[in-house]
């Protein structure tokens, strides 16, 4: 019988896991984590999901742990890439693996698993490189601006006004505020990190616009607007970048 391939998530202690199944004859079940995080685990015939997630789970030590390191290597930041097949990209806590194809059109798009470039110059790094920071500076834009206007109606009766929403680098710090000129900034690197995490660092920052400090004020008002932040803040611990907000 030939061997079954089939892709599945798994969410393992807030951290959205992608792998792949390979159904095949061995006797006994099989896991491997490569230095881009791509992960496989390998069953008999016959097995169910459950028994593969249920495999996970105990293993989840030892995945977490192996996942942080790729991820502090393989993290959203562009520098040291040398834009070729095989590498690995965060966005939006997926490690999203680069496919390069031949073709006349120049474009980037994603499937939540893979990176697709296409380009008539497949071996052109600086052409690629600067086709994949523009698609990674859109995805940014967009997602940003989309969390930033999702979480804002609720300020509006604080006469809070849709805060200026800035991208900028900033040494161990996600997000800032700015309450006096109301200017939010978010880093960059955020884009890598899950989308609930995107909204914690977008809320805690709109939270400074009414209490420009870490007081008991603004946590109370913090755990109004979004309950479950501090398992969100957790989440974001798992990424490389401080999270100094």
């Amino acid at each position: 019988m030939s061997t079954k391939i089939s892709l599945h998530f798994i969410e393992v202690d807030g951290m959205t896991i992608g792998y792949e199944w390979l159904q095949k004859e061995v006797k006994n079940l099989n896991l491997r984590i490569r230095g881009d995080g791509t992960i496989t685990v390998s069953s008999p015939i016959g097995v169910e999901l459950k028994e593969i997630e249920s495999f996970l789970h105990r293993r989840k030590n030892f995945v977490l742990n192996t996942l942080r390191k790729s991820i502090a290597v393989n993290f959203s930041d562009l520098r040291g890439k040398q834009f070729v097949s095989g590498e690995s990209y965060m966005l939006l806590g997926k490690a999203l693996r680069l496919k390069i194809i031949q073709d006349a059109r120049k474009q980037v798009t994603s499937d939540g698993v893979y990176l697709y470039l296409y380009t008539p110059e497949t071996s052109n790094t600086v052409a690629n490189g600067g086709m994949i920071a523009e698609y990674f500076e859109q995805k940014r834009n967009v997602v940003y601006h989309e969390v930033l206007n999702y979480l804002y109606p609720p300020f509006r009766k604080y006469n809070i006004k849709l805060p200026e929403l800035r991208i900028e680098h900033m040494p161990k710090r996600w997000g800032s505020c700015t309450a006096a000129k109301g200017i939010i900034r978010l880093h960059p690197h955020l884009i890598g990190t899950p989308r609930p995490c995107v909204e914690y660092i977008v809320m805690h920052e709109l939270c400074h616009l009414i209490h420009p400090n870490h007081s008991k004020s603004f946590y109370s008002l913090l755990s109004v607007m979004m309950p479950d932040w501090k398992l969100r803040q957790n989440m974001l611990a798992q990424y490389p970048q401080a999270a100094d907000v």
